[in-house]
């Protein structure tokens, strides 16, 4: 890996998936791995917990149980940091995801429905964590609608192919 040169036929995502705790997200987390399967990309899935780590130090171990990853069959790392807002957790996830060539290079999040109703703070730390991924030369991917593509886990321990189930085969 040290001795590939960048390059765009060489170029692979590796994302950092902003999904709290994972079972809350599943169709985010589907959807990424659909894409990472195609590319052979890391994906880490990122839990920012709100506060200090002294007041969070239960919920820190509890959300550090990644069976769900492994009974759905998702490739997939957790991490868990404790911040004091997401934008802040998000940064440390990022600065501290991945090494050398496999250094996570794409976040990913879902799109904030309620942005109309949300006060104006928790709005600017939403769009300013996606400037802070692209001042740390990232890639930035909202997410929209994925309960619509029905990924939906397969017995073998793989999602389902979501061309193959928006035609209904």
């Amino acid at each position: 890996l040290s001795t590939t040169k960048e390059h765009i036929k060489t170029y692979r995502p590796h994302f950092l998936v902003l999904t709290g705790e994972p079972r809350a997200r599943p169709d985010l987390i589907a959807f990424t791995s659909q894409l990472a399967k195609q590319s052979v990309s890391l994906i880490v899935c990122g839990n920012v917990l709100r506060g200090g780590f002294s007041e969070n130090r239960d919920q820190w171990f509890e959300s550090r149980d990644d069976t769900y990853l492994e009974q759905e069959g998702i490739k997939a790392a957790l991490d868990v940091v404790t911040a004091p807002d997401l934008r802040t957790g998000a940064a440390q996830l990022t600065q501290n995801g991945g090494i050398g060539k496999l250094r996570l290079n794409t976040t990913v999040i879902g799109y904030k429905e309620d942005w109309q109703t949300l006060d104006k703070e928790e709005l600017s730390q939403h769009v300013g964590l996606i400037r802070d991924a692209f001042d740390m030369r990232m890639s930035a991917l909202v997410t929209r609608n994925l309960s619509t593509l029905k990924l939906k886990p397969t017995g073998d321990g793989h999602r389902d192919d979501p061309k193959l189930r928006m035609h209904g085969r």
